[in-house]
């Protein structure tokens, strides 16, 4: 995941974005960017958008429009979900403003959780 923080006049508001820069088979291709879901003003919806972007990034051969509005504590799956990755190089990209935030970029990589 790939944060990136601007200093705006405007209240908070987050845009999700996909990054692409691997295809369905691992290889690399140019990077390509593309607007995932609607532009946020809403902080409670952000979790939820995340956990969504999460899920097209890990089913390339799903529509990632299907991935917008998909309620993803149904437990329900898409017929084409069934060849999800475990893991992707592709990343979901955050565009976060506000008026007290640095313009700042930072990148959250997987990894283990501290017990």
């Amino acid at each position: 995941m790939e944060c990136r923080l601007t200093n705006s006049k405007h209240p908070w508001q987050c845009q999700i974005l996909l990054r692409r820069e691997t295809n369905e088979d691992g290889h690399r291709v140019p990077a390509k960017e593309e607007r995932f879901g609607p532009l946020l003003h809403d902080k409670s919806l952000l979790e939820e958008m995340i956990r969504r972007a999460q899920l097209a990034i890990l089913n390339p051969d799903v529509p990632t429009k299907f991935f917008e509005t998909f309620d993803t504590t149904s437990g329900a799956r898409h017929p084409d979900a069934s060849k999800q990755l475990a893991f992707s190089s592709n990343v979901v990209c955050l565009d976060l403003s506000r008026p007290d935030l640095p313009d700042l970029s930072f990148i959250d990589l997987p990894g283990k959780q501290a017990t």
